[in-house]
């Protein structure tokens, strides 16, 4: 795919996701050149989120304790962490949403599922990279297209869902996303828990 067809892709998932699902799924990717396009989507994510971090450093919230204050940031420190935050998510939401979907009668294929979700991210990553231009041009504009990037997402993850698995209504579409996001929050605080990654005590001088 050229430069202006993946261009042309990326305004029709905004305008048009189940036209840019079907079109994703046409090209039937390999199964080597998709675990390709994964790790790219992943790396790409790191690097983006880390200049995302050198312009707008992220806060961590506060929060009062029996044994003081604690700071509690949820965003990995590093590029090459936020990468390997994103590459986890998006296969565990690919496993999630494929198994939901045919637990709920769908007849998506898992290459489907994960070929959908990477084109999901580099559309994430690309309006990302738009929102850091325009903070320096267009904050307002900026912080509007932040809005706009969630709609998007939220919006595309239905539609994708609902064209790979032929759901005759995106109501079952919706369900099968709440249900697999849910089961990817259920695990991803499971292993929080157990590396004790997240929250961390400071001392906080007032």
């Amino acid at each position: 795919m050229t430069p202006n067809g993946i261009l042309g892709l990326i305004w029709e998932t905004i305008l048009n996701p189940a036209s840019a699902a079907r079109t994703v799924l046409s090209l039937r990717v390999s199964r080597e050149n998709l675990w390709l396009a994964v790790l790219l989507a992943t790396v790409l994510s790191g690097l983006v989120g880390g200049l995302s971090q050198m312009v707008v450093p992220n806060t961590p919230m506060i929060f009062e304790t029996v044994e003081g204050p604690v700071a509690l940031n949820l965003t990995p420190s590093s590029p090459m962490m936020q990468g390997l935050f994103v590459g986890a998510s998006l296969v565990m939401m690919g496993f999630s949403l494929y198994f939901t979907g045919r637990a709920l009668g769908g007849q998506g294929t898992f290459p489907g599922t994960l070929a959908l979700m990477a084109w999901l991210q580099v559309v994430m990553v690309a309006m990302q990279i738009a929102t850091l231009v325009l903070i320096f041009v267009a904050p307002v504009v900026a912080a509007f297209l932040v809005f706009v990037s969630l709609v998007v997402f939220v919006r595309s993850t239905v539609v994708f869902v609902n064209e790979l698995h032929g759901f005759q209504s995106i109501g079952r579409a919706i369900v099968t996303v709440l249900l697999a996001f849910l089961g990817v929050v259920v695990g991803f605080t499971i292993i929080l828990l157990f590396s004790g990654v997240g929250a961390s005590g400071v001392a906080i001088n007032v």
